[in-house]
């Protein structure tokens, strides 16, 4: 009884420790003294895997110092820590892991698939430091930013989660629409069933968004005539309900030069989530001159693998990832709506990817077989848009 009595109390004052340093309480002055108020400490658990730490913000403190503190308590606790915050921005959830992350973690969509069950729009996140498999709701956070150096895992990551899109939803339910920027990544996934336009260049990636934009703009027309707030709920009237579109980009930060296409991604950050329009931003550092602070602000998830420096981890808005080594490959924190979590994401090959998504691929016609069948060059013409003259 005694040990476990000191047990807890070693534990509850590693926490104040975390309050004190970080600067998580509120001052106040009374009879020329100055006054501290820390967190409330509702309950410390001790489970095999973790102890979990559970308490609440005072009124007047602002949530968000949890986030910026977040390296205040890994010095702690030490860097297996993830921190929950739940909506109603007072209540926090802190868990100390007595293990690290799995130095590697393999796709398999048989195990995926009974978690994505659970939610609208499942996106793979990857294992928790307690050896569980996360995923997040996309529909419930809307739009994604994942940044990070190169060759850590990012490319590799937004496989996974195309991969699994495309087992779980059939073409009906799901279109793509892939800013492909390198080239060399998401034309994978051109063919596929799903994908309704992939792109490789700036000017094409700006004819797209304008389309995307398009198509948000004749679901809200249809929101409006069927007075409702959300495509989901005109789903439930119309006969063929629209399907999600997500809309993923690699290499965003290649397109820091075309303010259109910076404009539309504001625009579409802003507005396209009611309209069931989600977009993925990849890039190495999303300062100012790629993501302005309104798109930025529109980002519900900031997934960060490693980072060069602190400098660059505020950028991108995910703390401690300068602190993740190279050598980590696919290790990642991820923020999402604010709980923060160290992610070891699932590792896919591109054969894996070829072979998995094979059934959802669609023939097109060759080139030659093409020309085979167009002999008329009057017929020609008329097929590829080209326009005839007498000159």
């Amino acid at each position: 009884m005694l040990k476990q009595y000191l047990k807890r109390k070693r534990a509850k004052d590693n926490l104040m420790k975390c309050f004190r340093q970080g600067g998580i309480f509120l001052k106040y002055h009374r009879n020329e003294r100055d006054y501290r108020l820390f967190p409330k400490i509702v309950n410390v658990g001790f489970e095999e895997e973790y102890t979990v730490y559970h308490f609440k913000l005072l009124t007047g403190i602002n949530p968000d110092v949890m986030h910026k503190n977040h390296f205040v308590f890994r010095q702690v606790f030490g860097e297996n820590v993830d921190i929950e915050k739940e909506p109603d921005d007072k209540s926090v959830t802190l868990k100390v892991y007595k293990k690290g992350l799995p130095s590697f973690v393999t796709f398999d969509f048989h195990s995926l698939n009974e978690t994505m069950k659970n939610y609208d729009i499942p996106i793979v996140m990857g294992i928790d430091q307690g050896n569980q498999m996360n995923v997040f709701d996309l529909k419930k956070f809307h739009h994604v930013q994942i940044t990070g150096v190169t060759n850590t895992g990012k490319s590799v990551y937004l496989k996974t989660i195309l991969t699994s899109l495309c087992l779980y939803f059939p073409p009906n339910e799901l279109n793509l629409y892939l800013g492909d920027m390198k080239r060399t990544e998401l034309t994978l996934f051109k063919n596929l069933l799903h994908t309704k336009k992939t792109v490789t260049n700036i000017r094409d990636l700006e004819t797209m968004l304008l389309e995307l934009m398009q198509e948000v703009d004749k679901r809200y027309e249809l929101m409006e005539q069927y007075e409702v707030s959300h495509m989901d709920d005109v789903n439930k009237i119309i006969e063929k309900s629209l399907p999600y579109v997500i809309c993923m980009i690699d290499e965003f930060g290649l397109c820091a030069e075309s303010k259109e296409v910076l404009k539309l991604v504001q625009d579409l950050t802003s507005i396209a989530r009611a309209a069931n329009v989600y977009l993925f931003l990849s890039l190495q550092r999303a300062d100012s001159t790629v993501i302005s602070g309104i798109a930025k602000n529109n980002l519900g998830v900031k997934i960060s693998f490693k980072q060069s420096s602190n400098i660059n981890a505020r950028v991108a808005g995910v703390e401690g990832v300068e602190e993740l080594k190279l050598s980590d490959k696919g290790r990642a924190i991820m923020d999402v709506g604010s709980s923060i979590k160290k992610i070891q994401t699932p590792f896919i090959t591109t054969e894996q990817v070829k072979s998995l998504i094979k059934p959802y691929i669609q023939s097109r016609p060759t080139i030659p077989e093409i020309q085979e069948e167009v002999n008329d060059p009057l017929q020609a013409d008329e097929i590829f848009g080209v326009v005839s003259t007498d000159e």
